[in-house]
């Protein structure tokens, strides 16, 4: 994979986290890494621009006009006035037509071109992100942070020490920008010294944000005092253009790396519990595939009374000893002859066709056991996930069972030329001893054999009747005990393993492989395979190499 695609890749999946994340600090981190990642590749900072942000009402708007030196921007007494990012493209030569696409980069904005003396440089205005509204449009500060060479954080001595301000300052930290925090509308100089004191002792208590900050005060816009407050509105203006500088690719790339890394596990443990959730899911399901083959095993493969292809084998046996014609290649497809007479037999309300055979039986109750148990076992489980799984699972859950038992029928229907060779079988080896073959047919096994051949074939007389019919009582009994009883055994215990084999390659591939490709979807669920995040965990190796 080329750098470029490791890069689109990791940052497509920033942007799926950020648009799934519920936190709002981690989602204003996630957009910065989402759209500095975005910038990496694209030319969207022509020339070094600066980023103008703070919390709502401490006149952003005020000082990005103060930077651009005239009224560029609207102002405000009112909160949260600014709802949109908005740039001024100062001296920059370029038309809207040639101006870098900020549109891609998730930026709505259309620079108002300014000139004036001075060098090039784009000012950045920027909504508060600390509002009851901010959630809507704070996604558009941190965009404009991804793309600054120097952010400005404008404060208030009303919101200097909020956890909003120190928040997004720990998080640009890592971008390790040039970061100036201006704290604005200071006109009382002993109230500035106690303010200022207050915030130095925030920077000693949080080292991880000192990094790259600068500290100054601006008076109440504009400046009444002719002397020291024109002085420090110059000093802010000079430490701010003294930084813009644009910044190397190489420095964003380390930046951003730092970054992602910093935040790498807050953001990704929620992905981790739905991945740790699909895996629980898949170690249920198995669980229950494992309990529906034992008990397939248990009460119809094993069971003494309930496994039934040798009493059927044994009827076709009957038939072949009463019609010897039909031990050549049409005894295969005596079934397939006698289906209309059993179709009609069944719609009469006869048995045969219309009777549940236990194979059947053990099969559909377990296919039933199955489902609920694995209903059960997501409705007590609480994580969102599980939620979203259960209501797919209801969905698909008729599906299921319709698409298992159609592979039944198919199975059942493949699997009855097994038994009919099995009755061949057994009659070739009855006709090697002409003698014990003739005595069957002189007695009362080959008198009453006809008959419940025709019976059970045409559907008027059901398997467990026919199984205690005088005939196959006689006919059972004598195989039991000569060595074509044992030859029998032997045939049925392969049998039995070929059935099982079937019925586990059903289980398995039209049930336990549809439940596990499930993927509930929903409000705050990533969706994000282990694949794909251990994908997004090499891109993000290879920006920090």
């Amino acid at each position: 994979m080329t750098e470029a695609a490791e890069t689109e890749f990791l940052r497509e999946f920033l942007a799926r986290l950020a648009g799934t994340d519920p936190d709002p600090d981690a989602v204003f981190a996630l957009r910065i890494a989402e759209t500095g990642l975005f910038a990496l590749t694209r030319d969207l900072s022509p020339v070094p621009g600066v980023a103008v942000v703070g919390p709502t009402q401490t006149g952003k708007s005020t000082v990005v006009n103060l930077l651009a030196g005239g009224e560029y921007v609207e102002t405000s007494p009112l909160a949260a006035h600014t709802r949109h990012a908005a740039v001024l493209a100062v001296n920059t030569g370029l038309d809207t037509d040639h101006m870098p696409d900020f549109h891609a980069a998730g930026l709505a904005v259309d620079p108002l071109q300014v000139v004036q003396d001075g060098p090039a440089r784009l000012i950045w205005d920027t909504p508060d992100f600390d509002s009851n509204a901010a959630a809507v449009y704070r996604q558009e500060t941190a965009r404009v942070c991804a793309l600054a060479d120097v952010v400005v954080v404008v404060v208030s001595r009303e919101k200097y020490a909020d956890q909003s301000v120190w928040g997004v300052l720990e998080t640009i930290a890592a971008l390790d920008v040039p970061t100036i925090l201006c704290l604005n509308k200071c006109d009382n100089d002993a109230e500035t010294r106690i303010l200022v004191e207050a915030i130095r002792r925030r920077f000693n208590e949080h080292p991880e944000v000192v990094g790259n900050i600068a500290l100054y005060t601006l008076p109440m816009l504009p400046a009444r005092d002719g002397g020291t407050a024109l002085s420090r509105v110059e000093d802010f203006r000079c430490a701010v253009f003294d930084s813009l500088q644009r910044r190397s690719g190489k420095a964003r790339r380390a930046g951003l790396a730092r970054l992602i890394r910093a935040n790498w596990t807050a953001w990704v443990a929620p992905v981790e519990q739905e991945l740790a959730c699909q895996r629980e899911w898949k170690a249920l399901i198995a669980d229950q595939t494992d309990s529906f083959l034992a008990r397939y095993r248990s009460e119809y493969i094993d069971h003494s009374k309930h496994h039934d292809v040798a009493q059927k084998a044994i009827l076709g046996l009957l038939e072949l000893l009463e019609i010897p014609g039909l031990a050549g290649p049409l005894g295969r497809t005596r079934r397939v002859l006698t289906w209309p007479f059993r179709r009609l037999a069944s719609a009469l309300g006869a048995g045969g066709e219309a009777e549940r055979d236990k194979e059947l039986d053990v099969l559909d109750a377990a296919i039933d056991h199955y489902l609920l148990s694995l209903r059960g076992e997501v409705s007590v489980r609480r994580h969102p996930w599980w939620r979203a799984l259960e209501g797919e699972l209801a969905g698909r859950e008729p599906e299921l069972k319709q698409a298992f038992r159609h592979a039944v029928d198919e199975y059942r229907k493949a699997f009855q030329p097994r038994i009919d060779d099995l009755s061949n079988q057994l009659y070739a080896r009855l006709q090697r001893n002409p003698t014990t073959l003739n005595a069957l047919r002189a007695t009362r096994v080959g008198a009453d054999a006809g008959g419940i051949a025709i019976a059970f074939n045409t559907g008027t007389l059901g398997l467990y009747d026919a199984l205690f019919a005088p005939a196959v009582v006689s006919l059972t009994s004598y195989l039991a005990e000569s060595v074509v009883g044992q030859y029998l055994r032997s045939v049925i215990a392969g049998l039995k393993r070929e059935q099982h084999e079937q019925v586990s390659a059903i289980i398995h591939e039209d049930v336990a492989r549809p439940l596990e490709s499930l993927q509930p979807r929903g409000p705050g669920l990533f969706g994000i395979s282990r694949a794909g995040l251990e994908r997004a965990r090499r891109g993000l190796e290879a920006l920090e190499r």
